[in-house]
């Protein structure tokens, strides 16, 4: 019989007690201003997050919140405040950090140095899923638990480029935990996944704190927000709109205003189709392929394949 979510967050009641009955400040911002650039964001924003916490930073693109969370990595620096990181930099602990960013710099890492391999002679020597996890530090014991707690056994022998967005994401985490940081940060995981993956990655994440791994979320989709999140921080307008338990956050009406009725929260409008103006007077076919192979590494893909698209089609 299936669960429903009020079930499901009461397993998580003992999750935001320590073991050791402590509960302890871990990171703690004190009237802090971050700085990217010459663009100051977040003006005067305090926020504590202890020992057994699991947030959610909550808000539209372009709002700060990526910036605020790599500022807690220490990635990003805070021109006012306090910034205190409570033993995580004196016990030489980490905070690993996983992003569509990093997923991106990766996969243009790999596409050079296939490219290189290509021109070298060596294709067929892609880099694997399990190569890719042992590139952190990490010992057999922590390896083995992760790879089988979010099921990427099956996947250590592929390349990556062969794997999907949502087994990549998978693997970038394990390899963000293989270090065992005090915190994980995961920044949009769910972005660009289709409705399967997304619901594998949320079962995945939520085996991983019940197991004990303190997540930071970071999303602009109030759905997203799987049920093992215990507290949640709101960004509105360049400021932190509200701080605090997820149950006293997320009341009926505020649920209903961040959703905006299951939609993502407002974002930067589109481009007006004026800009396309200048293309106009083109003519011919948009795109136009002739017998195009793609493989990676002895996985073919695409062979001999022939597309056309011209001017005003839509292809699916």
């Amino acid at each position: 019989m299936a669960r429903t979510l009020s079930e499901e967050r009461e397993d998580y009641k003992l999750l935001n007690v320590c073991p050791d009955g402590k509960n302890e400040p871990l990171i703690i911002l004190e009237g802090v201003t971050l700085r990217i650039g010459s663009e100051m964001l977040l003006p005067g924003t305090s926020w504590e997050i202890r020992t057994g916490e699991n947030w959610a930073i909550l808000g539209p693109n372009g709002s700060g919140k990526s910036a605020l969370a790599r500022a807690i990595k220490g990635d990003v620096p805070h021109v006012r405040g306090k910034l205190i990181r409570h033993g995580l930099e004196a016990r030489g602990e980490r905070i690993g950090y996983v992003s569509c960013e990093l997923q991106e710099q990766i996969l243009l890492r790999e596409d050079r140095l296939e490219e290189a391999r290509f021109f070298s002679g060596k294709r067929g020597h892609a880099l694997t899923a399990g190569q890719l996890l042992l590139e952190n530090d990490g010992d057999r014991i922590a390896f083995d638990r992760l790879v089988d707690t979010l099921k990427l056994r099956p996947l250590l022998g592929h390349g990556i480029r062969t794997l999907s967005n949502g087994e990549i994401r998978k693997l970038l985490i394990a390899r963000a935990l293989l270090p065992s940081p005090k915190i994980l940060i995961l920044d949009e995981p769910f972005a660009g996944l289709d409705a399967g993956s997304r619901k594998s990655l949320a079962a995945s994440i939520t085996e991983l704190m019940k197991k004990g791994t303190q997540v930071i979320l970071v999303t602009h989709r109030i759905e997203e927000i799987i049920p093992g999140i215990s507290h949640l921080l709101v960004i509105r307008n360049g400021r932190v709109a509200h701080a605090g338990r997820r149950s006293e956050v997320m009341t009926p009406a505020r649920v209903k205003s961040l959703s905006g009725g299951g939609k993502p929260l407002p974002e930067s409008p589109l481009p007006t189709p004026d800009i396309c103006t200048a293309t106009e007077a083109l003519t011919g076919p948009l795109v136009e392929m002739k017998n195009i192979h793609v493989a990676f590494g002895d996985l073919v893909v695409l062979q001999d394949l022939n597309w056309t698209v011209q001017r005003g089609e839509h292809w699916a």
